[in-house]
């Protein structure tokens, strides 16, 4: 098909269009393109790159009586062509075109974008694909939806979760930048892999949307949303978002080493896990004892480890005193450490309990028994 066989099917596109818009070639959509602007768009041709011929593209305009129609880059000479782009190349990324004075909700300002090649050689012209078939269009006001819509809902323990996200214009505005933004609470995380995507001719832009949870807070929900906005100075800047949300993180506790109770005096490491667990959780220890005993933690408040000890602290307890020497062998020390989980709700806790006695305790089995201990 040579050039002016191309313009005979663009005019028949043409009257197509203006008369009813009936019907169009085989895979073409009926899209729009914002007017009275600069519009930025990328062309492409998938088969080109199996075609060991030079590779082009051609503008076929019919404008509003009055209104004005252009596009770069052009090749030299005009006649509505890109530059050539070598055999191979599939697509034309710099491209853009203009329109000026289309008035207000008209509709007979249109372009038909059609892939050709420089076929037969050395210099025959070849149009065997229509690619695209705009309508210009203002004022420039489409609605938008993000779908799925719903809640992404996130699990403790789980790795992060991604899912497609397809935002669509109605009506369908080609080449519109969208752009996806997440915000993020107590400890969820959220982002979207590339931004901004401009949309395609179905007005949409399909965005990977990625949330997980890093360090949630005793307590409270994890969330977050995402949106997503058009970018477009032409057009009004609707947006559409997507909420994520996890349950109430209400982490258990436990004493993971040593072997519980603990026997000896001195300092003693005590390893506590939270469950799910995460990193950056503030666990709290409280210690008490009487009777003569003590117990002394290096810190009181500590936060949980990353990986590979996720969910994991440990305290450093110094003892003293564990075993006393009084006459009256009803009075035995008590030692012990409480931990806890500020925010959750009951109050978690696990506690860590020292073995203590009275040497002058038939239990405590001293024989004979120290001197402190008085007349059997």
């Amino acid at each position: 098909m040579n050039i002016f066989r191309h313009a005979c099917l663009a005019g028949v596109l043409m009257a197509a269009h203006v008369q009813a818009e009936e019907s169009l070639p085989s895979g073409l959509v009926k899209s729009y393109l914002p007017a009275n602007v600069s519009v930025p768009v990328t062309l492409c041709d998938q088969d080109a790159a199996n075609i060991s011929a030079p590779h082009y593209f051609h503008f076929a305009f019919t404008m509003h009586s009055g209104a004005g129609s252009s596009f770069a880059p052009m090749a030299p000479g005009g006649l509505n062509n890109t530059p050539d782009l070598p055999a191979g190349t599939e697509c034309q990324t710099n491209a853009s075109v203009f329109t000026s004075n289309v008035p207000a909700n008209a509709t007979d300002s249109v372009v038909l974008i059609s892939s050709c090649y420089v076929y037969p050689p050395p210099g025959g012209r070849t149009c065997n694909n229509t690619i695209h078939f705009y309508t210009f269009r203002t004022p420039v006001t489409p609605t938008i939806v993000v779908n799925p819509s719903s809640t992404l809902n996130l699990a403790f323990g789980s790795n992060p979760v991604s899912r497609n996200e397809t935002i669509t214009l109605n009506p369908n505005f080609a080449s519109i930048p969208i752009a996806g933004a997440c915000t993020v609470q107590n400890g969820a995380t959220a982002s979207i892999a590339t931004s901004p995507i401009r949309t395609d001719d179905n007005g949409q832009a399909v965005f990977s949307m990625t949330a997980g949870i890093d360090t949630p807070t005793p307590g409270l929900v994890p969330s977050a949303t995402c949106t997503f906005t058009e970018q477009s100075p032409a057009t009004g800047g609707a947006s559409a978002s997507v909420p994520i949300s996890a349950p109430v993180y209400n982490p258990t506790i436990a004493v993971v080493s040593p072997p519980l109770p603990i026997n000896h005096p001195g300092s003693t490491p005590i390893k506590v896990q939270v469950s799910p667990a995460y990193r950056n959780v503030s666990v709290h220890s409280a210690c008490s004892a009487t009777n003569g005993a003590s117990l002394a933690p290096a810190t009181a408040d500590q936060l949980t480890s990353p990986a590979p000890s996720l969910g994991q602290t440990t305290f450093t307890i110094t003892a003293s005193n564990l075993a006393i020497v009084n006459p009256n062998t009803t009075v035995v020390p008590t030692a012990s450490c409480v931990f806890s989980i500020p925010g959750t709700s009951p109050l978690h806790t696990a506690t860590a309990s020292f073995n203590t006695g009275n040497a002058c305790s038939s239990a405590f089995g001293l024989q004979p028994a120290p001197p402190g201990c008085g007349n059997p």
